[in-house]
């Protein structure tokens, strides 16, 4: 079960996500009951199903400071992916799926086995070794991890329980990921320039609307409909509200039923492993985070 923490002390926050006003924090308890991946909701940003994801709603104020190239690089290599498909479709290497099968088997047959983590977390090795040596190497791992979110989700998605199957299809994914990056990090980079100078058009605009715009780990999430994008997050995530759901704020502080306090002006982060939504009581910056902790480490 994972836990996430939220701590706000702000009006009108997010519509659908938490009706309490002038509240403290609630403290969620979000079980994941499928891949979050792509979120139709959410255009074609890609929720990382094996990582942490932490999102948060800027508003006005800062929220065009975050609208900087790098904020692009994950809408940008998604949308370039399919855009390089044609020209990347080189054949699987049958000693990768030989070598990756025989480590994928003992694994999967030693207990819980999730075919999509598996598979990108392997993807991401191989992305980060590929482009360690890179002049842009932020630039050629989303190029190059998209390729794994594509192929991985792609092949993955089967009903089989067997481990046999499963194995099968997270290698397949790995492998076929693997064999186009080299082409898929060339033809992407040729597209990012004019790419990144449209998004960010757009994520400036979504700064001067009155519901702002969402960024999930510094990236800008390009969406239409924003409050549906966030509740389709809560959705993913099976969010549901067990503890503190009404509290009061008095002058400068915020107080819930059960004693716990905060500080309305500016609320940091109680641990790495949890992310508080910096909210201000009348500041121009508005903040809500999402964080879902690790559910195993990328190999």
């Amino acid at each position: 079960m994972k836990m996430v923490r939220f701590g706000f002390c702000s009006r009108n926050l997010m519509r659908g996500l938490l009706a309490a006003t002038f509240g403290l924090g609630a403290m969620l308890v979000a079980t994941q009951q499928a891949h979050a991946g792509d979120l139709d909701a959410c255009g074609d940003f890609f929720f990382d199903p094996g990582g942490d994801v932490e999102c948060e709603v800027v508003v006005e104020g800062g929220c065009e400071v975050n609208c900087e190239p790098v904020a692009f690089q994950v809408e940008c290599s998604a949308e370039l992916y399919v855009g390089c498909e044609g020209e990347c479709n080189v054949d699987i290497d049958v000693g990768c799926t030989a070598e990756c099968e025989g480590g994928c088997t003992a694994e999967c047959e030693g207990g819980e086995f999730d075919c999509e983590a598996y598979c990108e977390g392997n993807c991401y090795a191989d992305c980060d070794a590929q482009c360690s040596g890179d002049s842009n190497s932020a630039q050629c791992r989303a190029s190059c991890e998209a390729g794994c979110n594509a192929e991985c989700g792609a092949s993955c998605d089967i009903e089989a329980p067997e481990c046999e199957a499963q194995c099968q299809a997270s290698c397949s994914g790995e492998c076929h990921a693997e064999a186009n990056a080299e082409c898929q990090i060339s033809c992407q980079a040729e597209g990012y320039v004019d790419c990144e100078a449209e998004l960010q058009g757009g994520c400036e605009a979504a700064c001067q609307e009155p519901e702002g715009a969402i960024f999930c780990d510094g990236q800008w999430v390009n969406t239409d409909d924003l409050d549906a994008c966030a509740a389709a997050i809560q959705d993913a995530f099976d969010i549901e509200v067990t503890g503190y759901a009404d509290a009061s704020c008095d002058g400068n502080s915020c107080t819930a039923e059960a004693g716990c306090t905060a500080d309305c002006a500016m609320a940091p982060p109680r641990s790495a492993d949890y992310t508080i939504g910096m909210m201000g009581l009348g500041a121009a910056t508005v903040g809500l985070a999402f964080m879902r902790r690790r559910r195993r480490p990328r190999t």
